[in-house]
């Protein structure tokens, strides 16, 4: 003999008693699903500060391309000089700057070798560059190019 259809139903939930989500858990989920947050739901615009205010928290610096440096590849390392400006390394030129206005160092012609990327600040100054042959110090000629100088050998 068949059992009834509420017998079924009877064996089943015994054999799964934890199966069901409780109740508030159910209208928990279904307020949550139908009612968002009210504050997604509206659009709002931040109002600009008054002309003349700065207002904390916003960056005072620009963010620039490698091409509005003048730079022929992209830059691969960041040094601050001691005076406070910022130094942009390329493979060929050489960057600095103070955040808004930048000059840009063009490698001598003479000069054969790339930058790589070590490249490093003293407290004077003094930028230097690692290559195969040592540490050099990156000196300027009378153009205002860039050459290396000679290599400092590691012990």
């Amino acid at each position: 003999m068949k059992p009834s259809i509420q017998a079924q139903a009877n064996d089943a939930r015994a054999e799964r008693p934890h199966s069901r989500l409780p109740i508030f858990l159910q209208v928990l989920c279904l307020s949550l699903f139908f009612f968002p947050s009210i504050s997604r739901l509206q659009a709002s615009y931040m109002m600009p500060a008054p002309s003349g205010v700065i207002e904390t928290g916003i960056p005072p610096f620009t963010i620039f391309a490698s091409e509005s440096f003048g730079l022929q590849t992209p830059p691969f390392d960041l040094n601050e000089l001691p005076d406070g400006r910022i130094l942009v390394i390329g493979a060929n030129e050489l960057v600095v700057g103070d955040g808004i206005r930048w000059e840009l160092i063009q490698k001598s012609p003479q000069e054969t070798d790339y930058l790589s990327g070590q490249v490093s600040v003293d407290q004077e100054g003094g930028i230097w560059a690692s290559r195969t042959s040592g540490f050099c110090k990156i000196e300027f000629n009378q153009r205002g190019q860039w050459y290396f100088g000679k290599a400092i050998k590691l012990p």
